[in-house]
């Protein structure tokens, strides 16, 4: 029974990457429809006008510890109160998730629209220039090796090497998923999340990571359970700096909607 899981699996996932290979190949030389608005579009996922305000959207004047939009210039933040996320050291976001960045993260999460999270990423590239001489490496949280076989491709991975590559800084792979955890955007309250993702990530193999940084990167920030539990992680192998690196955090002060509509607790 278990090979002819792994069968299911490995043929479903090179259909997908079939898929997704014509997909990309078909969107530079036929017309597509934007992802946002529907409009025609050729050579990119969204058409001149939302690739446009998208771009003159990007956000990252946020609060630097939770990365939560700020009510304004020099004020403190109301999300977290200036108190952070445990075991994260810094946030660098490009969008309040929400318009044409959340169009842009589901189509590439979801829907096989990969090089849009890839075009999202460079606008954030630029801020992690300061990292350099830090010796910071990015490091993608990963999917399950089930849900990656499923998806075709980790999404987390595509935007981290997309920001390599925009930004210069290499790409660790110290972090595996250990656990098969419900989807975190079917789960209502910031306690039911942090419980899901608990045991979730381990080191691939045992290192002592002292005097280390690292960014980690994902594709939203939410209520900051899949970050925690990955920074938890690093921090327990003794690393001296970890934040994160993401393309949306949920925006709301008293509470957000996930990708389902459903309430989810923000404070932490």
């Amino acid at each position: 029974m278990p090979s002819l899981q792994w069968t299911e699996i490995s043929l479903r996932a090179s259909r997908r990457a079939a898929q997704f290979a014509a997909r990309r190949v078909a969107h530079f030389i036929w017309p597509a429809a934007c992802l946002h608005c529907d409009n025609v579009t050729y050579g990119g996922p969204w058409c001149v006008a939302c690739r446009g305000q998208l771009l003159r959207s990007v956000s990252l004047a946020a609060c630097p510890w939770c990365g939560a939009a700020l009510p304004g210039v020099g004020a403190g933040c109301v999300q977290c109160h200036d108190k952070g996320l445990p075991h994260i050291d810094a946030v660098i976001r490009g969008w309040g998730y929400g318009g044409i960045a959340r169009s842009g993260v589901l189509a590439g999460k979801f829907h096989g629209h990969w090089f849009a999270l890839e075009q999202m990423a460079q606008p954030i590239a630029p801020e992690l220039a300061s990292l350099h001489a830090s010796g910071t490496e990015l490091i993608p949280i990963p999917l399950h090796w089930r849900r990656r076989l499923s998806r075709g491709y980790d999404q987390s991975r595509v935007i981290a090497q997309a920001m390599a590559t925009a930004s210069g800084l290499p790409v660790g792979n110290l972090l595996r998923r250990i656990k098969v955890t419900q989807p975190q955007t079917t789960l209502i309250s910031r306690t039911a999340r942090l419980a899901n993702l608990e045991g979730a990530f381990t080191l691939r193999r045992p290192t002592d990571l002292t005097g280390r940084r690292f960014l980690l990167v994902d594709d939203v920030l939410t209520t900051g359970a899949t970050a925690i539990a990955a920074a938890r992680v690093l921090k327990k192998s003794r690393a001296k700096w970890v934040g994160i690196a993401v393309l949306c955090v949920t925006d709301h002060q008293e509470g957000a909607s996930n990708a389902h509509g459903n309430h989810v607790l923000m404070i932490p």
